[in-house]
């Protein structure tokens, strides 16, 4: 017995001794980042900062943080911060937000309220640190323009997930789910000036798979962000209203963002949806009706000529509805 307890307390020694240091050096490590951003001309600042937790937490929590980039012009403040880590596991870690936090960006300033606001990520063993998994969550997210007299955007919940697809170097799957999304009405009547949508979106999600040129991590705050080379879409679906729409298709884009490939865009109701688009600009009445025209004819073929598939062509930096060009295509490069 006297055996067993001197080996229990040499093993609760032994694990408090590694609890301390790796807190001190979690700390120091904190301190650093800060201090490096603070050198590149940044702000970082915080009133208070400790690493919490013993025995089996490193727990870092941030009192009044305040990041901002002065020649980007954006900035976020929070009243706290939180980075929480398990002792035996420091490469899996959940940060948590508070429940009212301020971004700001060249042209507004918004406060932020929500419920349940965190991001679990877990790291690759390695050097490298490549983001293995991270998954994002927020409930009754309600964001509010100050500079702008519109009304706030609300969410009723939001799940974002990233994982690296094994044995690959640089392909991860990614998945989105939103639910209630209730935009400004200033917003809506952009698209919708008749206002005869309801206010909610009823639902938006995806499914994708992408290549990159390279991983996602630990390099990147030193380098360019990764740029796509190949986006798989397995589903995006869209519910508003009587409006719904379902994509799924493949793009390769070359090192410039110009993407070749096809979009299959399932459509209920694409009249409407037509006519949103030249409502809100992103297409015009004489770009519609080609569109419109086209459209028609594919759905003549149709059992319901209210629902048609649509294929959304990308070749040589312009995109195409069926046979009607859109114009310049977006370029898909991340900044």
């Amino acid at each position: 017995m006297k055996f067993l307890l001197k080996l229990i307390l040499i093993a609760a020694a032994l694990w408090a001794g590694y609890w301390f240091v790796g807190a001190r050096g979690s700390k120091a490590g904190f301190e650093a980042w800060f201090q490096e951003q603070r050198s590149r001309g940044m702000t970082a600042e915080y009133s208070d900062f400790s690493v919490q937790g013993f025995p089996n937490r490193f727990d870092a929590g941030f009192s009044d943080i305040h990041l901002a980039d002065p020649r980007r012009g954006i900035a976020w403040q929070a009243p706290f911060f939180q980075i929480l880590a398990l002792s035996y596991q420091p490469n899996h870690l959940i940060a948590v937000w508070p429940d009212t936090q301020v971004l700001t960006i060249p042209d507004d300033r918004f406060e932020i309220a929500s419920e349940d606001m965190r991001a679990s990520l877990k790291f690759e063993a390695s050097t490298r640190l490549g983001l293995g998994r991270a998954v994002f969550t927020v409930q009754e997210l309600i964001v509010v323009p100050t500079r702008q007299a519109i009304e706030p955007t609300s969410v009723e919940k939001i799940a974002l997930a990233v994982e690296h697809i094994a044995g690959t170097r640089a392909e991860y799957r990614l998945g989105l789910e939103a639910v209630g999304i209730a935009p400004a009405a200033a917003l809506v009547v952009t698209f919708d000036p008749e206002q005869t949508l309801p206010k909610q979106v009823s639902e938006i999600s995806a499914d994708l798979r992408v290549r990159f040129d390279k991983p996602w991590d630990r390099k990147l705050a030193e380098n360019a962000l990764p740029q796509p080379q190949h986006v798989e879409i397995t589903k995006v679906e869209a519910r508003w209203g009587r409006l719904h729409l379902k994509a799924s298709g493949e793009l390769e884009i070359d090192p410039a963002g110009i993407a070749t490939g096809e979009i299959i865009i399932r459509a209920r109701n694409w009249r409407d949806i037509i006519a949103l688009a030249v409502s809100s600009g992103a297409i015009t009445k004489e770009v519609a009706a080609p569109v419109e025209n086209a459209i028609g004819l594919m759905a003549q073929a149709e059992n319901d000529p209210e629902a048609v598939d649509i294929p959304l062509r990308f070749e040589q930096g312009y995109w195409f509805a069926g046979p009607v060009s859109l114009g310049p295509a977006p370029e898909f490069v991340l900044h």
